[in-house]
C-alpha cells in the first residue's frame, strides 16, 4: 500500500480530515493534504509526528508495509500516551478558545439584532405619528 493511501486511512481511521489531524500532530493541514494525496512524500519529521501523537498505529505497518496498522495495546509505553495527552490538550485548550470567542460574537450579534430591532420600531411610530398627523 502506498505511503498517501495509508495516511488517508489514518485520517478516516481517526474519523478526522486534514485540519484535524495536522493539529494533532502538530503540522499544517496543507503538509497533511498533499502527503495524503500523493502530491509530496512524507518526511522523516511528519511520519515521526503520526508515529508519536498516536501510539497505536504501528511503525512497521507505515514505514515497511508488514503486519497490522494497529500495535499491540501493550506494547504502548507512558511516554506515547503523554504525549497524545499534551497534543490533545493544546487542542481541546484551542477550540475551547475557538468556542469562546464565538459565544462572544454571538452576543455582539445579539445586541445588534436588538439595537436594529429598536430602531425599526422607532421608525414605524414615527411613520404612523406621520401618517396621523396628515388626516
Amino acid at each position: 500500500m502506498d505511503i498517501s493511501q495509508k495516511i488517508r486511512e489514518l485520517i478516516e481511521y481517526k474519523k478526522s480530515n486534514f485540519s484535524q489531524f495536522g493539529k494533532i500532530i502538530g503540522k499544517s493541514d496543507v503538509s497533511v493534504r498533499k502527503n495524503a494525496t500523493g502530491a509530496s512524500k512524507p518526511n522523516f519529521d511528519m511520519l515521526y509526528s503520526i508515529l508519536k501523537a498516536f501510539p497505536e498505529i504501528s511503525a512497521e505497518w507505515l514505514l515497511r508495509d508488514e503486519g497490522e496498522m494497529l500495535r499491540n495495546i501493550y506494547q504502548i509505553d507512558d511516554t506515547d500516551n503523554m504525549y497524545v495527552r499534551e497534543r490533545r490538550a493544546i487542542y481541546n485548550n484551542e477550540l475551547q478558545n475557538e468556542l469562546i470567542n464565538c459565544q462572544k460574537r454571538i452576543i455582539e450579534l445579539q445586541d445588534e439584532v436588538a439595537t436594529l430591532q429598536k430602531q425599526l420600531f422607532a421608525e414605524k411610530l414615527q411613520k404612523q405619528n406621520i401618517l396621523k398627523t396628515d388626516k
